[in-house]
C-alpha cells in the first residue's frame, strides 16, 4: 500500500512519520494463530484417520489460523497516523470495506495532549495521543502508540514551523503588494510613506 497515494499527497508536500499502534500488543493474535496451523500440523495424521470429516476439520483448522493472522496484519497495517509538513492525516480502517480518513491543516489544530492510563501504558511507555481541532467536534484521537510525548512533540514542533513559514509568507505576500501597487500612490501618500520609512531607518540606526 502506497501511503503517499493513499493520503493524497499534494505536489511538494512531504511526509515526515508514519505512526502506527504498538505491533507487540499484537503479538498474542499471532500467537494464537500459528497455535491453530501447528495444532493441525502436529495432529494432522490422527485427523486424517477420521476420513473425510476429519480431513475437513483440519482444513477448518489451519483456515481459522490463516484468517486470524492475517486479519491481525491487515487491520495492523491499515490503521496509522500520517504527519505530514501540511496537515496531519488519521486512516481508520474499521472493517474490510469500511474505512475512515480525517485530516487536520496545522492552522486548524488548538491543542495537543498525551494520554497513559493503567499500569500497562507505563509498562510498555505507550499511550493515546489526542489533538482537538478549532472548529466544534473537529479533531484526531490515536490510541496504543509506542511514545506519545514524542509523537506529540513531533506535531508540536512542525506546527510551529508551519506557523512560522505561514508569517513569513504573509509578509512577503504584504510587501510584493505594496511593490506592485506604488506606481498608482499619490505624491501626499508617497510622502506619508517616505516619512515612515524615514522614521523606521532612525530606529534601526540608534538600535546599532
Amino acid at each position: 500500500m502506497n501511503i503517499a497515494t493513499k493520503i493524497s499527497v499534494t505536489e511538494g508536500e512531504e511526509i515526515l512519520a508514519v505512526v502506527r499502534r504498538y505491533f507487540f500488543l499484537n503479538i498474542w493474535k499471532y500467537l494464537v494463530g500459528l497455535a491453530f496451523l501447528f495444532a493441525g500440523a502436529f495432529f494432522m495424521f490422527w485427523i486424517i484417520g477420521f476420513g473425510l470429516w476429519g480431513e475437513i476439520a483440519l482444513g477448518a483448522i489451519w483456515l481459522v489460523g490463516l484468517l486470524i493472522i492475517f486479519f491481525t496484519s491487515f487491520f495492523y497495517h491499515r490503521n496509522f497516523l500520517v504527519i505530514t509538513d501540511n496537515r496531519i492525516v488519521l486512516v481508520n480502517r474499521t472493517g474490510l470495506w469500511e474505512e475512515n480518513m480525517v485530516s487536520l491543516g496545522w492552522d486548524e489544530i488548538k491543542e495537543v495532549s498525551v494520554m497513559r492510563r493503567g499500569i500497562t501504558d507505563g509498562l510498555w511507555g505507550i499511550g493515546s495521543v489526542a489533538i482537538l481541532g478549532i472548529y466544534p467536534d473537529s479533531g484526531l484521537y490515536f490510541d496504543r502508540i509506542k511514545s506519545p510525548q514524542t509523537v506529540a512533540n513531533l506535531i508540536l514542533s512542525t506546527r510551529s514551523k508551519y506557523n512560522g513559514k505561514l508569517k513569513i509568507n504573509s509578509r512577503l505576500a504584504v510587501y510584493r503588494s505594496f511593490i506592485d501597487m506604488v506606481g498608482d500612490l499619490s505624491e501626499e501618500e508617497l510622502c506619508e510613506i517616505k516619512d515612515l520609512v524615514d522614521s523606521r531607518l532612525e530606529d534601526i540606526g540608534e538600535e546599532e
